[in-house]
């Protein structure tokens, strides 16, 4: 019967992911038993403490790596940004001198902002364009 190996797999995985998921505070949870019990443990609390470097960079990696490959396969090809414009309008005085200046010689202006300091390919731009309107 294929049920308890399938069981014991769901289970593994399971826990696999709720240690990835809640991996931080139980990082912090194990220094802190590792410190209070380091009278205890002796010379091989720096080695557990250097295992748990170890395993929290594999850990974290992993999780990047997780994060990844779901962003690589539920980015949609196809689809067309969203773009989002809101006009409002300002009195001449409200805008900065060198904005004003520009914008009374009939310059355009524009501006891109962008809301993420990650280097991904499809980060949110907000485009700011400051037009005279008469």
């Amino acid at each position: 019967m294929m049920l308890p190996p399938l069981l014991w797999l769901l289970g593994a995985g399971a826990v696999f992911l709720g240690t990835l998921a809640f991996w931080s505070s139980i990082q912090n949870w194990l220094a802190d038993v590792i410190q209070r019990t380091r009278a205890r443990l002796g010379a091989s609390a720096d080695t557990l403490m250097s295992a748990l470097v170890i395993v929290d960079r594999v850990m974290v990696n992993g999780q990047r790596v997780i994060a990844a490959t779901g962003r690589a396969i539920f980015q949609n090809e196809g689809e067309e940004p969203v773009v989002i414009e809101e006009v409002r309008p300002l009195m001449a005085e409200e805008l900065p001198a060198d904005v004003r200046a520009r914008v009374e010689a009939g310059e355009p202006i524009s501006y891109e902002l962008s809301v993420s300091s990650m280097q991904v390919h499809h980060v949110p731009t907000y485009k700011l364009a400051v037009r005279r309107t008469d």
